[in-house]
């Protein structure tokens, strides 16, 4: 039935169903930090990250598929389930094998420690808050923490710092096997604030790379954090049905006052307040305040494309700053 298939006729539509949109917010603001910061990123950074990001984004959109009634998935979702052998083979296991080799021989290792310093965050978040099936899930999250667990060990590590990732490894595996933990964690942080801090922390491991030991990187991560936890926020509530949206007027006001205080109030110390970087990511912010009070009547893929690009409308300015 024609109602079954994904409506694949608008053209503006496309970036955001091949999940592009995630790649290119996180290209921009790391490469925002960099130019703030006067940091010269690695050959291969940016792209290695733009793979990353896209690899997980489709693969959690796959996941999702996985068990749900067709019924019960929505375009974009229906485009994966339609399309999972093209994207996978085409689109998955290149990308996969492009980043291992720019892991392998192109990244510094460090940076590339710090990258996997990551990856038991992801498959936890992947686990906890897919739509698969809670066995499927399972299944996943142990079989890639196996996986992690021998590339962690393959790595030339210090002791003690192999020992604290084992141990983490090991315990995220023991936690996938209990239901009643994972949904109590589930219950206690919301997805879009896991994945907006996951996604800053992203943003921000090259710089943690490059300038170790600065603890103003920390307060940009968090400034990060609150935009893109702005964005994903809009985003849920948009796809709610109108009688039962929550006003994101109070959560995006009160972003935009943390960013903007984060940017100003001086820590002391050698604790810089990221005033450059709050600038354009409190501009992120008004963005989305005007896009949520006056978009709501927005088809839900036109206010979703609108979002994203209040993530990245604010970098035109950096070239000023």
């Amino acid at each position: 039935m024609a109602s079954d298939r994904p409506r694949l006729n608008r053209p503006w539509l496309w970036p955001h169903l091949l999940s592009l949109e995630a790649p290119a917010v996180a290209v921009g603001w790391t490469w925002a930090l960099a130019h703030l910061q006067g940091m010269w990123l690695p050959n291969g950074v940016l792209l290695g990250l733009a793979l990353v990001v896209w690899i997980i984004y489709v693969a959690d959109r796959l996941l999702d598929t996985c068990g749900v009634p067709v019924v019960e998935l929505d375009d974009r979702h229906r485009f994966y389930r339609d399309w999972h052998g093209a994207l996978v083979l085409g689109g998955l296991l290149p990308a996969v094998a492009v980043s291992v080799w720019l892991a392998l021989v192109v990244l510094p290792s460090g940076l590339v420690v710090e990258a996997l310093l990551l990856s038991p965050l992801m498959a936890t978040y992947l686990v906890l808050y897919s739509s698969a099936d809670l066995a499927i899930r399972r299944r996943l999250m142990l079989g890639g923490l196996m996986l992690l667990l021998l590339l962690w060990n393959a790595l030339s590590l210090r002791p003690a710092l192999a020992l604290a990732g084992n141990v983490v490894v090991v315990s995220l595996g023991l936690l996938g096997l209990r239901t009643d933990l994972l949904d109590r964690l589930q219950n206690l942080l919301r997805k879009e604030t896991a994945a907006g801090v996951l996604f800053a922390l992203g943003c921000t491991a090259p710089e943690r790379f490059l300038n170790p030991g600065d603890a103003s990187v920390w307060l940009e991560m968090l400034v990060l954090s609150f935009l893109f936890t702005a964005n994903l926020g809009v985003i849920v509530q948009i796809e709610e049905p109108p009688d039962r949206r929550r006003s994101q007027v109070a959560h995006l006001g009160l972003a935009l006052l943390l960013t903007l205080g984060l940017g100003i109030v001086d820590l002391g110390g050698e604790i810089r307040p990221p005033f450059k970087l709050a600038l354009l990511a409190g501009t992120g912010q008004v963005l989305h305040l005007l896009l949520w009070r006056f978009g709501q009547r927005l088809e839900a893929d036109a206010f979703r494309v609108l979002a994203d690009l209040a993530l990245l409308l604010p970098l035109v300015a950096l070239p000023w700053l």
